[in-house]
């Protein structure tokens, strides 16, 4: 990816660390700016192939955040800004800066829950969410409830993605 193209995505990631710091949300004009943006370059500089090579990205993206998200593992903002950012590279690209995000928001919980403490409701959150994956990969349908009872915290998670997009380009796809 050319210094442009990184300066360019960076500053997206910065706005959209701003946002989700401050109101734990990722607007919605934001994810389709970066979505644009790629999808654009991809079509300018590579023609169809690169529109192509872009689609595949983002659609490898939706296959795995939509499910997250579905499952309440993350936010939909969050999942629709790792989905735009799919458009800027390619499959194995964006899946390495997935694995790096996931990797990276798990440091972030844990920092989170040392300096806040939280870590049985942190565990018991934890156990809920993959007992519920559990039963529906049984086929066991499951109703997802939405309580804000028992909710230990909300993660900035654009800061574990912007450490993912980062790290997947600094490391190069994982094969």
């Amino acid at each position: 990816m050319s210094t442009e193209k990184i300066l360019f995505l960076t500053g997206f990631l910065l706005l959209a660390c701003l946002f989700d710091v401050r109101s734990r949300r990722i607007p919605n004009g934001l994810s389709a700016g970066v979505l644009m943006c790629g999808a654009t370059l991809a079509l300018l500089g590579h023609g169809l192939d690169g529109l192509w090579i872009s689609a595949v990205g983002a659609f490898t993206a939706f296959a795995v955040m939509i499910p997250l998200y579905a499952l309440r593992f993350m936010g939909a903002g969050d999942a629709k800004l790792m989905i735009a950012l799919g458009t800027w590279s390619n499959a194995s690209v964006i899946f390495a800066t997935m694995i790096y995000t996931f990797l990276a928001g798990a440091v972030l919980a844990i920092g989170v829950m040392m300096v806040r403490g939280g870590w049985s409701s942190g565990y018991s959150n934890v156990r809920d969410l993959l007992h519920r994956v559990m039963l529906r990969l049984r086929g066991v349908p499951v109703q997802v409830v939405v309580s804000t009872e028992n909710q230990t915290f909300r993660l900035p998670y654009a800061l574990a993605i912007a450490a993912g997009v980062w790290l997947a380009h600094l490391r190069g796809p994982l094969f």
